[in-house]
């Protein structure tokens, strides 16, 4: 009985901390996305810890149309000016100013 109870206790105190997740594994893009987090989503997660590293980090819809060619570039410009829904690349990378600018309307 005592035998019983000393592993039952060993298992109680080991399972959490064998069930602990660290800040790196929590933050890895396949466990996010394998998680049901959008690619959107893991993208704002990748881009605030390259932002505290002090690291440059190209988010996947601005790799996949910053090295299009110049046509497809304009004409995704042009539906951009038609639809403000569609992200331009400046989510969480621009500079922040303190003062009203014209390219703030």
């Amino acid at each position: 009985m005592k035998k019983r109870f000393f592993l039952l206790a060993a298992a109680l105190i080991a399972l959490p901390v064998m069930a602990t997740l660290t800040v790196e594994e929590s933050t890895d893009p396949a466990y996010l996305y394998g998680h049901g987090h959008s690619q959107d989503a893991v993208d704002v997660v990748q881009m605030s810890k390259a932002n505290v590293y002090g690291e440059t980090y190209v988010p996947t819809e601005q790799a996949k149309y910053g090295n299009a060619i110049a046509p497809v570039r304009w004409i995704r410009k042009i539906f951009m000016y038609f639809d403000p829904a569609l992200e331009n690349g400046e989510f969480m990378q621009h500079d922040i100013k303190s003062s009203p600018n014209v390219s703030d309307l």
